[in-house]
């Protein structure tokens, strides 16, 4: 894929549109003959030729604001050529509506301080662990319920089940299972990608890539401190058993006060600044 971002599958809600070479999932708001549409982390698509596909479509748009935050881009190069067409088809610098930047980790970052390893060490004490690469309708049924737990005790809008699916067919799935009562009290969703890390790494072959897509907790799980355990497992099994070049936490900011920043610092400061946000208004 030339562009890519899992919050690009149409499982994820909202508009989608799919063209030759080219998707993008897209939300849409509208005023009389005026609308706005909004695509997060997109579009995705299959080549160079795709993208380009992509731009002409939405030059054919009219009465139309579009805001496009583009998704996360390893390749120097090819942010620069992504960024140089999209300003040459008319479209302005803007503000990311999502995190600004990510964290990325390779296997040297794994090495936590002794207080953040003994957090690691005390998880592992109340929980047994399962990495699989493929779950079970019963286990998917689990996950998702604990993520129901979760998203209601931060007061955020679920996503549907299907999501959680699609992201399964090609997943490290990490499940936390309380050590006394055998219930599920955590896991971890990541997503593996194929795609060209040799600017990050500095090695040409290197292009197997994990993204941290969804993780909760039970109120169990939370009194037990288990969310550290569960990825420095995630990451040290992905690297040491299936060959995963570098992960990628899918999303952080140094500007916009995230409360989950903290955490994610303590795995890495390896930070990697999205390629941008664009806008452009079309009325005729």
């Amino acid at each position: 894929m030339y562009l890519f971002d899992p919050t690009q599958f149409p499982e994820l809600g909202h508009h989608f549109y799919k063209g030759d070479g080219f998707s993008y999932r897209y939300q849409m708001s509208k005023k009389l003959f005026f609308k706005s549409i909004y695509i997060p982390l997109g579009p995705n698509c299959d080549s160079k030729q795709g993208f380009d596909n992509f731009l002409n479509h939405i030059k054919s748009l009219k009465f139309t604001k579009t805001k496009i935050d583009l998704p996360t881009i390893y390749e120097k190069k090819k942010s620069i050529e992504v960024v140089r067409k999209i300003k040459a088809a008319g479209f302005k610098q803007a503000k990311y509506i999502q995190d600004e930047e990510t964290l990325l980790v390779i296997q040297d970052d794994l090495h936590l301080p002794h207080s953040e390893m003994n957090q690691v060490r005390n998880g592992l004490k109340k929980t047994n662990i399962v990495i699989k690469n493929e779950l079970s309708d019963e286990e998917l049924r689990q996950v998702y319920e604990v993520y129901l737990i979760a998203a209601k005790r931060l007061e955020i809008t679920p996503k549907d089940i299907a999501i959680f699916k699609k992201l399964s067919e090609k997943c490290q799935a990490v499940l936390a299972y309380n050590i006394e009562t055998k219930n599920l009290d955590g896991f971890l969703l990541n997503y593996l990608v194929e795609t060209n890390l040799s600017d990050i790494t500095g090695n040409k072959d290197d292009n197997k890539l994990l993204l941290s897509m969804y993780t909760g907790l039970t109120d169990e799980g939370r009194n037990c401190q288990i969310g550290r355990a569960i990825y420095y497992e995630s990451y040290t099994s992905a690297f040491e058993k299936m060959g995963v070049n570098v992960i990628d936490f899918h999303g952080a900011s140094r500007s916009k006060g995230r409360s989950y920043m903290g955490f994610k610092l303590s795995f890495s400061k390896r930070f990697l600044s999205l390629p941008g946000s664009f806008e452009k208004i079309k009325l005729i």
